[in-house]
């Protein structure tokens, strides 16, 4: 990957059980999938059904994705592709961006899925920039932010559709613009320098992965370089040997620079 161009990892280019791929996304930021190892707990039609994308920013900031599809890997990938397109575009500004942002990517999913896909998404959206994340989440993917000096917190909450799904985020904006906080939630937080922004599609849950909250917190923290304490995630959380590996998993973990 060179220096500006995004990085992309799409489901149905991961398919193999009990392996995953650990990518450099960004100076500060490191990106991985896996499908699994062993049987998954939720039926399946493609093997791994996670899409993620990492855009670096000309101004030093970070926008990531991670998209957990449903029928099928075709939603997700469209959102990922059309997430890295927009954002080298037009990198958004704020929360209120990444929502807007999140509402395009439900029409592309419907305008781009072949006749007879019925394959919907979560997404979930950041930007981490300057000592500030923005965010924004549809679903049920998870954020959370691992503090340097101790604690993590899951910000994002499960809200009530998936892109390409029943409902069109588009008409819902348009016609009750009251009720979009219902399917797409946004959020900021200040960022002080090494705590650590941590975006995952539902497979880190503990019922999937079999690693607990403050595991989590133990394998984000620490002196490690992030590309370790990554690795050592995807190798505890999609293992079927240490209690994972029940689901497909993708992270991308941006670790917060000097604001100045």
């Amino acid at each position: 990957m060179s220096e500006d161009a995004p990085l992309l990892l799409l489901g149905t280019g991961h398919p193999t059980k009990g392996a995953y791929r650990l990518e450099r996304a960004a100076a500060n930021a490191w990106a991985a999938t896996t499908a699994g190892d062993g049987p998954s707990t939720n039926p399946k039609l493609s093997p791994n059904e996670d899409s993620l994308a990492v855009v670096s920013l000309a101004d030093g900031g970070v926008a990531a994705l991670v998209a957990d599809a449903h029928f099928g890997a075709g939603a997700g990938e469209i959102a990922a592709r059309f997430f890295a397109e927009s954002v080298r575009r037009t990198p958004p500004v704020g929360r209120e961006a990444l929502v807007a942002l999140l509402v395009e990517l439900d029409e592309r999913i419907r305008a781009e899925r072949p006749p007879g896909d019925r394959s919907e998404t979560t997404a979930l959206a950041a930007v981490v920039r300057r000592g500030r994340l923005d965010w924004a989440s549809a679903a049920d993917s998870r954020l959370f932010l691992r503090l340097r000096g101790g604690g993590l917190g899951l910000l994002s909450h499960t809200v009530h559709d998936f892109l390409g799904g029943p409902v069109h985020l588009a008409s819902v904006r348009r016609d009750h613009p009251e009720l979009l906080p219902r399917f797409v939630e946004g959020g900021a937080a200040r960022l002080e320098a090494g705590d650590v922004v941590l975006l995952a599609s539902d497979g880190i849950d503990e019922e999937y992965s079999g690693v607990s909250e403050r595991r989590l917190e133990e394998l984000l923290g620490g002196p490690r370089p992030l590309e370790e304490r990554v690795a050592l995630l995807m190798t505890t959380a999609g293992r079927a040997a240490t209690g994972g590996g029940r689901d497909n998993l993708s992270v991308v973990a941006v670790e917060a620079l000097p604001a100045s």
